[in-house]
């Protein structure tokens, strides 16, 4: 089975003339992994490798939501009012008894339980020998290839991939009898990380990206023209307006005001997941000396499947490290979780996990900056599973902890539009389609804009980024989940019966965007990927100083937000993040999203200011 549900919501597709000037772009490429190369002949695996699988236990779910609303929502009686993550497992997760059962029935099997420390999954772990005898059926084997971890996905990868699938339709085995009276979810596939096939460094330009270079014909792109830039080095992208510098961005979202009062982003505790990327710390510090920032200190946490630190460098594990760093400026520390990219969300929940249980304490903020076609959720993946991806439910009850315990959560809205799933999946759904697991209820989904600034870095026009007119597919993520219903803090703002995103909306446009340090150059990038990390950090710095003062950090943002939208966001109320999707015959082009007035589909809230939200800021109850 081919990587097809987790992806990187921003890639980076490098054009052929990238050296020569051109741009690099983030999130032109499709929102879902491509199959990888098939491997003709693939030995069978060493019978004593060890794999780990993921099984949800059984939980107090609806408390744990209802903890997490009443922690996250202003006038609950509860607000701010956060538990630990040892308190979180004990009142929400699964009971001794229940572990004491799985753990009778493993050992019985021969296989090991560790007991995640939010209490709500177990990692079980075997040899190959071992599950194949457990599973009755022998292991699907996709052996790791030389390749680099951060390439194109369709090329050859250093992830080798176990499953357990029946013979006929391909599915997911159920859990074995002795399993399944003691587990809620289990996910008999496993992805590892082997370092030995990894090419380290930067990766070659993959041939398919080549198709990506960007088309220059249908309108002029755009230029920065702010000022002041700010600290800049010398870079012909710089001085000819294809980036917003981090400067830039801290004066217009208020950052910079926000420094003004004594905010100091060296105590904030930034978690960035990143499935399956590496990064350079010179490339790290090249930026940091660029734009007058210093280099954070980033601390590796290695996910399951990962028994190395990932040798090969990614450009979107760049992109989420040096906005950081621009946001918060002062010598940060980020903790980065290497989790693995898989079909059924193992990696997500491994990562949130882990980040939740730093050794620092529970982290201000989370980013994500993957996704994937939401469509996917409601497919039928494992056998006696009608709809729905086997851990979706056990995710959300881990973003959920993230709210009981006081740590913001965000992922990107997606890069194609409300035609993700077109783009990435069925090009013929009629209907607009959103991104996963930005839909999630427990999640700050990231959205996108495109910035015109004047002198004084004062905005002259913000509005919804869409980069179809200048020759890229590429759009702010938005619309309405079909499968997920309006959360408590939407009420009030939208009418539907579905969750909706994005909920704030910052710069995400491809030129003039992001920059980014890759391959030795300044380059500028977009896409939500960057809007994510951004908007993480800006809380995780209101966060710390709200510690510095004694008080709680800031939790999950969404109830906050919605009920302070009305001055505390600057209101999109021009474009749309529509994207035709082209084949053989026909035009796909659903009818979503445009922005307006308030709270719209294209770009939520509209773009946060965080000097304005840090001072309406309710105390905690």
């Amino acid at each position: 089975m081919s990587s097809r549900v987790v992806a990187l919501a921003s890639s980076l597709v490098v054009g052929a003339a990238v050296l020569a000037g051109a741009p690099a772009v983030v999130g032109a490429a499709a929102e879902t992994a491509a199959p990888r190369a098939a491997v003709s002949d693939a030995p069978t695996p060493d019978p004593a490798t060890r794999l780990t699988f993921f099984a949800g236990l059984p939980r107090d779910s609806k408390g744990l939501a209802a903890a997490g609303r009443k922690a996250s929502t202003p006038g609950s009686g509860g607000y701010r009012d956060f538990l630990s993550l040892a308190q979180s497992a004990t009142r929400y997760g699964a009971k001794p008894d229940a572990v004491k059962k799985l753990r009778v029935a493993a050992d019985k099997l021969g296989i090991s339980v560790a007991i995640d420390r939010t209490g709500l999954f177990a990692r079980l772990t075997a040899t190959v020998s071992t599950w194949e005898r457990v599973m009755g059926t022998p292991v699907t084997y996709l052996p790791a290839q030389e390749g680099s971890a951060g390439a194109d996905p369709a090329g050859p990868s250093p992830f080798a991939v176990y499953e357990f699938l029946n013979a006929e339709g391909g599915l997911l085995l159920a859990a074995p009898t002795a399993l399944a009276s003691v587990v809620r979810e289990f996910i008999p596939s496993a992805t590892v990380y082997d370092v030995t096939k990894d090419i380290p460094g930067t990766p070659a330009i993959a041939p398919s990206s080549r198709s990506a270079i960007l088309d220059d014909t249908i309108l002029p792109w755009p230029v920065n023209t702010g000022s002041p830039l700010g600290q800049v080095c010398e870079q012909p992208l710089i001085a000819d307006g294809m980036i917003i510098t981090p400067s830039q961005t801290r004066a217009v979202y208020g950052t910079s005001t926000l420094e003004g009062r004594g905010y100091d982003g060296a105590k904030a505790r930034v978690a960035i997941i990143s499935l399956g990327g590496g990064f350079s710390t010179e490339e790290l510090s090249d930026y940091a000396d660029c734009f007058g920032v210093r280099a954070p200190q980033v601390d590796v946490v290695l996910g399951t499947g990962n028994p190395a630190r990932i040798v090969s460098f990614s450009e979107e594990t760049h992109l989420d490290l040096q906005t950081v760093a621009g946001v918060l400026g002062n010598s940060p520390r980020v903790e980065l979780v290497q989790a693995v990219n898989d079909d059924f969300y193992a990696g997500m929940v491994d990562g949130f996990s882990r980040a939740l249980a730093s050794a620092r304490g529970v982290p201000d903020a989370i980013s994500l900056s993957y996704g994937g076609c939401e469509v996917m959720i409601s497919e039928t993946v494992q056998v006696g599973q009608k709809g729905d991806q086997p851990l979706w439910a056990l995710l959300n009850d881990v973003l959920a902890t993230a709210a009981v315990l006081g740590s913001a959560t965000f992922t990107g809205a997606g890069d194609s539009g409300s035609s993700n799933c077109q783009m990435s999946g069925d090009p013929y759904i009629e209907r607009p389609t959103v991104a996963s697991p930005a839909s999630s209820i427990w999640i700050t989904a990231a959205g996108g804009t495109r910035l015109e600034l004047g002198e004084g870095n004062v905005i002259v026009d913000e509005r919804v980024w869409n980069d179809t007119n200048f020759g890229l597919k590429g759009a702010g993520g938005g619309g309405m989940s079909f499968d997920v219903p309006a959360p408590w803090y939407q009420k009030g703002v939208q009418s539907m019966r579905g969750r909706t995103t994005p909920d704030a909306s910052a710069l995400a446009a491809f030129r003039p965007g992001w920059p980014v340090v890759f391959e030795g150059i300044v380059q500028p990038v977009g896409g939500t990927s960057g809007s994510s990390p951004f908007q993480a950090a800006n809380v995780a710095l209101i966060s710390a100083y709200e510690r510095g003062k004694g008080r709680s950090s800031v939790g999950f943002v969404n109830p906050w937000w919605y009920q302070a939208a009305r001055t505390n966001f600057r209101d999109i109320t021009q474009g749309d993040n529509q994207i035709p999707v082209v084949g053989p015959g026909f035009i796909n082009s659903p009818a979503c999203c445009w922005a307006y007035p308030g709270y719209d589909l294209a770009s939520g809230l509209g773009s946060p200011r965080f000097d304005r939200l840090a001072a309406s800021l309710p105390k905690p109850e």
